[in-house]
């Protein structure tokens, strides 16, 4: 059965986003995530998916990009309006919910140097030809028993809040079978980015959106509890900003130093002295969507082709 899998394009070389190709070298490359013939590549670029491409051969024929080859994609499918990977490609509903991924391509992946991910499908899931960006699950900010009645959908995913006065994260859910449970994919990321004695109440985060004068999640945090408040419950649009204003708990400050007691992924913020004119105009496509930390560094196929320049 074929695979589906997301990969980023980058700006820098357009050419392989237009003639349907990806330059990663010899097939044997970690770049290509373990894409085979006959699978499908949703290709991100300029942040959106407006392609649907299906693998056809693997060639061994020197680019202008890779001197040892290139994997080329038939077009399956093309969309009239780009869908946004932030507010509508990760909402799909029978896509699971990686936030994981979604942060990898849109930060650096040099280390790692892998180019495609695999999208874990639900048993439902349609074939890739034939889903429908339309058919979307709502993602909720909620008391248990909220105030105002809410129809819910499968695959819906519900952050479950203790109380109106507390504000604290009780559960992550998925809405299955016409009934919640736990979606332990997000509930381990949760308790991955947030220590036991670090889980803090969005009243608690707010308070320290306020003192690091982090605008844009003081505006998030304020909305959702005040809509939690007055209705019971919150209305998301985009899971990255779930991700970035709430799961990952208190975001670093600018600074960019880090405590002894921090791993790399937490810092969020690079120094932008760091970065290539190319990088940043690459990063800044998603820093504007995603409204992610101003400095996160991105990497694509062009970082193999550097790679393979450097060594010359």
């Amino acid at each position: 059965m074929s695979k589906i899998y997301l990969g980023k394009i980058s700006k820098t070389y357009a050419k392989q986003f237009e003639e349907n190709f990806y330059a990663g070298g010899k097939e044997s490359s970690s770049w290509y995530g373990g894409v085979k013939a006959g699978d499908y590549v949703f290709p991100i670029y300029n942040t959106s998916v407006s392609k649907l491409w299906r693998v056809k051969e693997f060639s061994n024929t020197p680019n202008a990009i890779n001197s040892e080859g290139s994997v080329r994609f038939e077009v399956v499918k093309e969309y009239k309006e780009p869908v946004s990977i932030a507010s509508t490609f990760a909402r799909y509903k029978h896509f699971e919910l990686d936030l994981n991924i979604l942060n990898k391509l849109s930060k650096s992946t040099a280390k790692e140097k892998i180019g495609f991910y695999e999208i874990t499908c639900s048993k439902n899931c349609p074939s890739a030809d034939q889903i429908d960006f339309n058919d979307l699950r709502s993602i909720y900010i909620a008391l248990e028993n909220p105030y105002q009645s809410i129809s819910y959908k499968e695959g819906d995913i519900r952050i479950l809040i203790d109380s109106k006065e507390s504000l604290k994260i009780k559960d992550i859910q998925i809405y299955e079978v016409s009934k919640w449970k736990t979606y332990d994919l997000l509930l381990k990321l949760y308790e991955q980015k947030n220590k036991p004695d670090q889980r803090y109440s969005l009243k608690e985060l707010l308070d320290f959106a306020v003192t690091d004068q982090a605008i844009k999640k003081e505006k998030f945090l304020n909305a959702a509890i005040d809509e939690i408040g007055k209705n019971g419950f919150f209305t998301l649009t985009s899971p990255i900003g779930l991700y970035d204003n709430l799961l990952v708990g208190r975001k670093r400050t600018a600074s960019g130093k880090k405590g002894e007691d921090e791993s790399e992924d937490e810092i969020l913020i690079e120094d932008e002295a760091e970065l290539t004119k190319e990088e940043f105009d690459e990063y800044k496509e998603f820093v504007d969507l995603l409204k992610f930390s101003p400095n996160l560094i991105l990497y694509g196929p062009q970082e193999q082709a550097k790679l393979i320049l450097h060594k010359k």
